[in-house]
């Protein structure tokens, strides 16, 4: 049975993007595009591009053990490890077991999420849940490799994503540090963002490789329906909490500048970004950056973050917490 005198807060952050890059003039020597192009419609100038030996939970590990060491809690202390990805290496095991052997947590049981770029608050609802019903420390891992599943003959999506990992650790409090979680999905909307599998073959450089995965996205109205979830979740959270603007940090998921600053319009408030150097990675994308806020200062103790995050399903997600992780 629940006890609703458990609550939880975020204690540690850390996340991970892999070494290679991937700037707009290395794309324009891809496919059909400038940097112009690329940064007047989604924002982004660079990404980084998984390796062939990067995997969503190889790139996971070392965020987990980053927000580890903020949190100052050891692997062997957790008591449950949750990793939303939607570009597992394989459909089994999970990314999950796969980071706890990484990092020697042999006591958590271990569960990979799935709800593509809305993950990260997916995973933090189950998290909260975690702790909700008896654990004490759970650790949350948001990771994706989404350019294994990019056409690069796509110039309409190619130039979007990048790979990367973020983490957090999670832990019983007295007070609520994860005030309020709100979920929702839209099955009907499904063919607007989904995985396909190309039959053709593809050509680059005069070299033919086989069929691959890839993502087929219907960017206009996604981009409105997003917009959309931002402002309106966000306006709800700020009325029904009665919230001081001055001390609340929008914190949404990378998915195109122009969604964050129709937001930032609309709201008279400046969501934080980062997408211009990460692009869009998928589940890491709240993590990474509400881990950059707070080691910015922008998120100071007290102050409240507003995560939102939407993706393939469709799917929706945000969040509200009090921010009291950092250590005086």
């Amino acid at each position: 049975m629940k006890n609703e005198s458990r609550f939880a807060t975020i204690i540690g952050t850390g996340f991970k993007v892999p070494e290679q890059t991937l700037s707009n003039e290395d794309l324009s020597r891809m496919v059909e595009t400038d940097n112009e192009w690329i940064v007047s419609r989604t924002g982004i100038r660079n990404r980084y591009i998984a390796s062939k030996d990067d995997t969503p939970w190889s790139l996971g590990a070392y965020a987990a053990k980053m927000a580890l060491e903020a949190a100052k809690v050891r692997p062997n202390d957790l008591d449950a490890i949750i990793v939303a990805t939607c570009t597992n290496d394989a459909p089994f095991p999970s990314a999950a077991c796969r980071i706890q052997a990484s990092i020697g947590a042999s006591t958590a049981y271990c569960y990979d999420v799935s709800a593509a770029c809305s993950g990260f608050i997916y995973g933090l609802h189950v998290a909260n849940m975690e702790i909700a019903t008896g654990r004490k420390n759970v650790l949350l891992v948001g990771a994706d490799t989404m350019t294994r599943n990019i056409d690069y003959t796509d110039r309409s999506t190619c130039i979007i994503f990048g790979d990367g990992a973020s983490a957090a650790v999670l832990q019983e409090s007295p007070q609520p540090g994860i005030i309020d979680i709100s979920l929702g999905s839209d099955g009907t909307q499904a063919e607007l963002l989904k995985h396909v599998q190309d039959p053709r073959t593809r050509a680059f450089e005069g070299k033919t490789y086989a069929p691959l995965p890839s993502i087929k996205m219907e960017g206009r109205p996604v981009l409105r329906f997003a917009t959309r979830v931002m402002v309106d979740s966000c306006l709800e959270y700020i009325d029904r909490y009665k919230l001081d603007k001055n001390h609340l940090c929008i914190v949404p998921h990378q998915a195109n500048q122009r969604i964050i600053d129709a937001a930032a319009d609309k709201l008279q408030m400046q969501p934080y970004s980062n997408i211009d150097r990460f692009g869009n990675t998928s589940a890491a994308s709240c993590g990474i950056a509400l881990h950059e806020c707070v080691q910015k200062g922008v998120i100071k103790n007290g102050d409240h973050a507003f995560l939102v995050a939407m993706g393939a399903g469709l799917t929706w997600g945000y969040a509200l917490m009090r921010w009291n992780g950092t250590p005086e």
